[in-house]
C-alpha cells in the first residue's frame, strides 16, 4: 500500500439521494452516467457524494475542497463549490493512519441543454478525481453516443 502523502479525494459519486451520517455514505440511485431532466430551465435535484482520505500529517489542518460542474465545452454550469474541511484525529486512531471523510451535497443544478457533463473534486494540488454524466430531457428518445472527445473519463 502506497503511503498517503497529502489529502485526496478517494471517489465521487453521483446519486438521486445521498447523506453522510457518522462517516458512513447512504445513498438511493447512485452511481448513474444518465440524468433525465424534465426542465432544463427549472433544473435538476441530485446528490454528489465524496469520499476524501486525509493523511495522519495533514490531520488537524484546514484544507479546501472545490467541487465544479463542467459541460462537456469546458464551461462550468456554475460557480464551483468550496468546502473548508479539517479532519481531526480520534481517540483511538492508530498512530499513522489515514483517515476517510464522507461529504454529501445536495444540490438543485442547470444545464444549458442536454449533453455531457462532469463533475471534478479537488483537494489541494492533488488531481481530481471526475464522475461523467450525460443530462437528457426526461422524455426524449436519445440515443448515447460515445463520451465526446475532449470529455474526461
Amino acid at each position: 500500500m502506497e503511503e498517503l502523502t497529502a489529502p485526496e479525494i478517494d471517489f465521487v459519486i453521483l446519486a438521486d439521494r445521498a447523506e453522510a451520517v457518522n462517516g458512513r455514505l447512504y445513498m438511493m440511485g447512485g452511481g448513474f452516467e444518465r440524468l433525465f431532466v424534465a426542465n432544463f430551465e427549472v433544473g435538476a435535484n441530485f446528490d454528489i457524494a465524496l469520499g476524501v482520505l486525509v493523511p495522519w500529517t495533514a490531520a488537524n489542518e484546514e484544507h479546501r475542497l472545490v467541487i465544479a460542474i463542467q459541460h462537456e465545452d469546458g464551461r462550468p454550469i456554475e460557480d464551483p463549490i468550496e468546502i473548508g474541511m479539517n479532519v481531526g484525529r480520534p481517540p483511538h486512531a492508530i498512530l499513522g493512519q489515514a483517515f476517510r471523510s464522507i461529504i454529501a451535497i445536495h444540490g438543485v443544478f442547470k444545464f444549458p441543454g442536454p449533453g455531457a457533463y462532469c463533475v471534478s473534486a479537488t483537494i489541494g494540488s492533488q488531481p481530481s478525481r471526475r464522475a461523467v454524466f450525460y443530462a437528457l430531457l426526461a422524455n426524449s428518445r436519445a440515443t448515447l453516443g460515445p463520451m465526446p472527445p475532449g470529455m474526461p473519463h
